[in-house]
């Protein structure tokens, strides 16, 4: 079983890198739809009823209309991948009140697919996950290693 430490390190690198290249796709995929006038609806940190309200998403609703068809999303980001916790929440609640006016990025094919915020993919964001993984991967190694 001395195999278990480079697995976790091949895991948790296979893992980050596959959710960089699944952002870099859903990035590729939207960067060229257009983008319409929207308005927010409502803006809110919404909780899980399992959490013990520690772990808020935002959820900002909007309305756009495309063709004169109107439509309501609640899609913030098209990879639809969010972290943070209560602050991060409360940032994107403050950066979208109700009432505002957004530009919303509408799929032309689908007009009900439709996000607010591109997909940001980048070194900065990409880093200190892959260093976060690999001290939790060491820990496991170390642990492993003392106990076997």
């Amino acid at each position: 079983m001395t195999w278990l430490p480079v697995a976790a390190f091949v895991v948790v690198n296979v893992a980050i890198l596959g959710l960089t290249g699944y952002k870099l796709f859903v990035r590729q995929k939207t960067a060229n739809w257009p983008g319409v006038p929207g308005v927010v609806r409502s803006s809110r940190i919404a909780f899980d009823s399992s959490t013990d309200r520690t772990g808020g998403t935002a959820l900002v609703e909007y309305d756009y209309a495309v063709n004169g068809h109107p439509y309501h999303s609640n899609v913030r980001t098209p990879d639809d991948i969010v972290v943070g916790g209560n602050r991060a929440a409360a940032a994107v609640v403050a950066r979208y009140p109700s009432g505002a006016p957004v530009t919303v990025f509408v799929n032309p094919a689908d007009p009900s697919d439709a996000f607010l915020e591109h997909t940001v993919v980048s070194v900065r964001s990409t880093l200190p996950l892959l260093l976060a993984g690999n001290v939790i991967a060491a820990v496991i190694a170390v642990v492993y290693t003392v106990m076997f």
